[in-house]
């Protein structure tokens, strides 16, 4: 039997995984596991306050159904939306959530993605990659 492998698609909101939705599910099809991985909910697409909060539930409930159609499972860190920042903590905050996972495969955004959320998230992810391997890197 083929290796399996562990896909894990960084996303900065329940959505993001359509951009890479046929790769997800053509790797699901075959067997692999996949996980979305949102860092925020992206509730920020309505004003502070009751709003907001209402948004979260139906941002979290549209990234469990869009990852279920794609043959994946949804999770996310709940960082408030619009504060993907590129520091340490969001780096290890990340980092543990991907090794929790023992991701062997990682997807993410470009870093000239005119969106602040995802552009920032690329450049977490720059130096995520290498931390998720490297042993002296300790994390949770």
């Amino acid at each position: 039997m083929a290796k399996k492998d562990i896909i894990v698609v960084v996303n900065a909101h329940p959505d993001d995984i359509c951009l890479v939705g046929g790769t997800v599910a053509n790797y699901a099809r075959a067997g692999h596991k996949v996980f979305s991985l949102s860092v925020t909910l992206g509730e920020t697409v309505r004003p502070p306050g009751s709003e907001q909060e209402k948004v979260k539930g139906m941002r979290k409930a549209e990234g469990i159904e869009i990852a279920t159609i794609l043959g994946a499972e949804f999770l996310h860190l709940d960082v408030p939306g619009n504060k993907i920042i590129p520091t340490m903590e969001m780096q290890m905050k990340v980092m543990n959530a991907i090794r929790k996972l023992k991701g062997n495969i990682l997807l993410f955004t470009t870093p000239w993605d005119v969106h602040a959320d995802h552009r920032n998230l690329s450049w977490v992810m720059r130096d995520v990659v290498y931390y998720v391997g490297h042993d002296g890197i300790k994390g949770d």
